[in-house]
């Protein structure tokens, strides 16, 4: 009776998705990017950081993702968002829209602004590649411009430099470059 039972719990773990007997495992998509940031006068270097997980964005959401920042930037053809927090205010930071497909060594130019954050797909205008949204306290960008140079596109690794202006026309400018890794972790099963 009692091997029956431990066996029963074993299958149960194996078929509800934790692969091995008590094996489950998370995953996320990490961004790191050490940057330069400029406003006024005042210069400070900052590493800024951002995850996305399944559970964030849901399982189809998340492989579209990675596809671009993880696998193969060049292979895919659709408009995505990635964000990290920033400035060390609530609700600060600088969300990135791209269109794929990459190429390595490409240099797309940032030449508007868009409201919003968060990660996914992500519908750019008719002709750009790329946008940013640039948000800090008693600021919010209404333009941008500057380049992002793809340096690599498994992962991807992207040269940002990009300078933010908002009404009063005060700037923002960070330069830097953005790095993605994918992570999988053997997590208790629940």
């Amino acid at each position: 009776m009692r091997k029956k039972f431990l066996l029963l719990v074993c299958a149960a773990g194996f078929f509800l998705g934790c692969g091995a007997p008590f094996r489950c495992f998370e995953e996320r998509i990490e961004v790191s990017w050490p940057a330069t940031i400029t406003r006024g006068a005042e210069q400070e270097s900052a590493t800024l950081a951002g995850v996305v997980a399944p559970g964030n964005v849901g399982e189809s959401v998340f492989a579209e993702l990675k596809s671009v920042l993880v696998n193969e930037a060049s292979a895919q053809t659709f408009g995505l968002v990635w964000s990290v927090p920033a400035f060390n205010t609530n609700g600060g930071g600088i969300a990135v829209a791209l269109a794929a497909p990459l190429q390595r060594g490409e240099v797309l130019q940032i030449t508007s602004s868009f409201q919003g954050g968060g990660w996914g797909r992500f519908s750019l205008p008719n002709g750009e590649r790329a946008q940013v949204s640039v948000r800090a306290e008693n600021f919010v960008a209404t333009s941008a411009s500057g380049t992002m140079q793809v340096l690599q596109v498994a992962p991807l690794v992207l040269r940002l430099e990009i300078t933010a202006t908002d009404t009063s026309n005060a700037t923002i400018q960070i330069r830097g470059d953005a790095s993605f890794r994918f992570v999988r972790e053997q997590a208790p099963c629940t």
